[in-house]
């Protein structure tokens, strides 16, 4: 993927959420304190790249931070996203490896 032109928000889950779907962050996901909070991350009515690129014969695999949602597991994580092959990597907006 070659981005030519990709604008971030302040905070993380925004611009996340607006890679995911290719919109603004204003339209998809302005602000995501709580993933787990029904409502909260990508909607599940949007179509995310890895879905697209499934579709279009693509294998996709997820590594990292998701914070785009978990409020259902079987609508919201990564694998019902999308990343069906591989998903590995943790949900909230707080990770630290060092500790």
């Amino acid at each position: 993927v070659e981005l030519s032109r990709h604008y971030t928000y302040k905070f993380c889950s925004p611009s996340r959420s607006s890679f995911l779907t290719g919109r603004l962050a204003y339209h998809v996901n302005a602000y995501n304190d709580d993933p787990a909070m029904p409502g909260a991350g990508i909607p599940v009515g949007m179509t995310l790249l890895p879905e697209v690129l499934r579709r279009a014969g693509y294998r996709c695999h997820y590594q990292g931070k998701w914070h785009a949602g978990m409020a259902s597991r079987s609508l919201q994580t990564p694998r019902a996203r999308g990343f069906a092959d591989s998903a590995l990597g943790f949900f909230h907006s707080e990770y630290n490896a060092y500790d």
